[in-house]
């Protein structure tokens, strides 16, 4: 006799698992899946109804349970087969889960539906395969701390790259990987006059004379470094 999440009864997996009983099983708790023999489709219909995550302890899941259970709850993505994957049901869980692109392998990662991760969450550019300039930039500009190495490889932070990161958090300028160039100096002091802790003072007075010359009614004298 097997114990099951039924409360105080009990089902007798090894000489009854009846489809009505099963059903009645999965229905109390999606758990009582994994003891069942032979998951008929039903069984496994009355299971996902129940909870779609379910999907987990299908043996054998159809396209149709697959696609089903990722359009209700997009966490099903990670219980879905590799080789039933599609573009379609990845691209309905991009966008709702944080951290989707984790199980979301290189061959589905199209432009678009990365482009929508990141656009939910920055920080999914640390799972995009094909880190492309558009893509990381995309990502910085939403937020500039995603220029962490953890999340953009130094090879990626262009420039370009540094500079919308900076201009979105001046702080950004701590997790260059190289030196940065006095233009990306420039945007992150234009951002915030607090770069002087990173900047060095001869630099830094440089920087915030010009920026007083093409913006007078931002900065005045009293912001260099005496």
């Amino acid at each position: 006799m097997i114990k099951t999440d039924l409360g105080d009864e009990e089902i007798n997996f090894f000489e009854d698992q009846s489809e009505k009983a099963c059903i009645e099983a999965v229905r109390k708790s999606v758990h009582n899946l994994r003891l069942i023999r032979n998951q008929t489709d039903k069984i496994c219909r009355a299971a996902l109804k129940s909870d779609p995550r379910a999907l987990e302890y299908i043996r054998n899941p159809t396209p149709t349970m697959c696609k089903s259970a990722v359009r209700i709850d997009e966490h099903c993505l990670q219980f879905v087969p590799k080789e039933l994957l599609t573009q379609e049901i990845c691209n309905s869980a991009v966008g709702r889960w944080l951290e989707v692109m984790s199980h979301i392998p290189r061959e589905f990662q199209t432009r678009q539906l990365c482009l929508k991760a990141i656009r939910k969450n920055s920080f999914e550019i640390w799972h995009v395969y094909n880190k492309t300039e558009d893509l990381v930039l995309e990502a910085v500009k939403k937020n500039g701390l995603c220029i962490q190495s953890k999340y953009i490889w130094e090879k990626n932070q262009t420039e370009r790259v540094c500079i919308e990161a900076v201009k979105q958090n001046w702080r950004a300028l701590y997790y260059i990987e190289h030196e940065p160039s006095r233009a990306v100096l420039y945007e992150a002091t234009k951002n915030s006059l607090d770069t002087k802790e990173f900047i060095p003072k001869t630099l830094f007075n440089w920087i915030v004379k010009d920026l007083i010359k093409n913006y007078p009614d931002k900065y005045s004298e009293k912001d260099l470094i005496s």
